[in-house]
């Protein structure tokens, strides 16, 4: 169908610009899923007895997880792929040569073969793992609610339903990195938005209806088996365009030494992201009033969807940087790599000084108990975000040489963050929170992660990154300098 009709040549060009956009796209599907979440739920809340709605948030619980259980073999092999594209003859480190400067190959068909064989074997083999593990402890902490429904074979169902979806789309989770690693960000998020919004509007039109708990499974569930079962499609006919119209399935060794080391010291540093994230909660819970702790546990969930929303610039020209270092052309790679990182700071330092501005009325407009941070607070607390984008972002150009910080940078500042907190709360209280973030970023997030990629890269803070980051800063510190009079 054309909308030549519909728009003209100028909307028409915008439309496809967005179309295919990676981070236009990327920012749709964390929209879909945002609404999902939120149109879903008050729908179940109304429809739903109170043992079904226990179930179904446990179901939700569950199948969150899985967004994370990969580790992190998805950035692994998508950055394996990018290079096998770029036309590189080995993954290993002793054997890894550079293409000469601009220099494109055809693609390394051979080599991509192999990681795709192992990238099946592996994902065949986690998916086993983390599905009997999820059976297992799922099932357990189920036996209760389940029995208290009044038909409980129907959440017994409801429960295998749950489980399939969670295997299917751990395996599909090859075909992301597959699209990843031949920069294909853009499809992979339209489908994604396709199908959260396409199963959310279904869900809600049956809860309207009258439906139970098994039929808003199915209707939920069936958005993410149709993702990637469709992704499934769309690569097979990818790969027979490229010339892999079939992959014997093998876990090659040299694939495996690629990507093993560098996966484990990846979902190290997701726990240790994670931990400090929740250690800052506890603190929070043990010694704020609860009217206080929500609020400022709000703070740092909003800090949280800022970081994520704000990546998506950078995050979507990934498989494209990883390809422009294995053709060795540091020119454009250092390019891409600052505008995109100028982009994530601008963006993030926006969002902190848009939300602190409309905080307030917007939690007064849903006449909620909670009170938004004083503004000093949650300014402090962008300045310590931005610290830590700027180490993120150059720990992910550092990482496209397969050796992986994230472990040791996330470990080290959750550990700082923590005594930094114990340190300062009892002189500057509430205030100790933001300070400990900052200082353990300043402290060593920061300077630890750009000295990395400094050296491997050639990047000057003055040409590289004071042109990005210099602006954002100042932002920030006028927006806090201002929150104090």
């Amino acid at each position: 169908m054309s909308f030549q009709f519909l728009f003209s040549g100028r909307q028409l060009s915008l439309l496809d610009r967005g179309w295919n956009s990676g981070t236009i796209m990327l920012w749709a599907s964390q929209l879909a899923r945002i609404l999902q979440a939120t149109i879903i739920l008050p729908f179940a809340i109304l429809h739903f007895s109170s043992s079904e709605l226990t179930i179904w948030l446990i179901f939700e619980t569950i199948s969150n997880l899985h967004y994370s259980a990969d580790l992190g073999f998805t950035h692994v092999f998508s950055r394996a792929i990018a290079i096998a594209i770029a036309g590189v003859k080995s993954l290993t480190t002793q054997d890894y040569t550079p293409l000469p400067k601009n220099e494109k190959q055809p693609p390394n068909l051979d080599l991509l073969e192999r990681i795709l064989s192992s990238m099946s074997i592996l994902y065949g083999r986690l998916t086993a793992v983390v599905l009997c593990a999820t059976a297992i402890l799922g099932t357990a902490l189920l036996v209760r609610p389940i029995q208290l429904l009044s038909e409980p074979i129907f959440g017994w169902f409801s429960w295998a339903i749950v489980l399939s979806s969670i295997g299917m789309n751990l395996l599909g989770k090859s075909n992301i990195a597959y699209f990843q690693g031949m920069n294909q960000i853009a499809l992979i998020n339209r489908w994604l938005v396709f199908t959260t919004l396409g199963a959310s509007a279904v869900t809600i039109f049956v809860l309207l209806f009258g439906g139970k708990l098994l039929s808003v499974v199915i209707t939920t569930q069936a958005g993410l088996l149709l993702f990637p079962l469709l992704l499934w499609i769309l690569r097979k006919k990818h790969q027979n365009d490229i010339g892999i119209p079939r992959i014997s399935k093998f876990l090659c060794p040299e694939v495996f030494t690629y990507v093993w080391p560098a996966t484990w010291r990846s979902g190290l540093g997701k726990l240790f992201d994670f931990l400090t994230l929740q250690s800052s909660g506890i603190l929070f819970a043990q010694i704020l009033s609860p009217t206080i702790a929500s609020s400022y546990l709000l703070a740092y969930r909003l800090l949280y969807a800022i970081r994520q929303f704000s990546s998506a610039p950078f995050l979507s020209q990934i498989p494209a940087l990883n390809q422009l270092r294995a053709m060795n052309n540091r020119s454009q790679l250092t390019a891409l790599a600052k505008k995109r990182a100028t982009y994530v700071y601008f963006i993030f330092a926006l969002c902190i000084v848009f939300v602190g501005t409309i905080g307030s009325y917007l939690l007064l407009l849903a006449k909620k108990d909670i009170q938004f941070p004083p503004i000093s607070f949650w300014a402090l607390l962008g300045i310590a975000g931005l610290a830590e984008r700027y180490g993120a972002i150059h720990i992910q150009l550092y990482s496209m040489t397969n050796h992986i910080l994230w472990h040791i940078a996330n470990g080290i500042t959750g550990l700082l963050f923590v005594s930094f907190c114990l340190l300062l709360y009892p002189t500057v209280q509430l205030y100790a929170f933001p300070l400990a973030l900052l200082a353990s970023n300043l402290g060593f997030y920061t300077w630890y992660a750009a000295k990395y990629s400094h050296a491997e890269f050639g990047f000057r803070f003055l040409t590289f990154d004071l042109p990005a980051v210099g602006i954002p800063v100042l932002i920030l510190l006028v927006y806090f300098g201002q929150s104090l009079f």
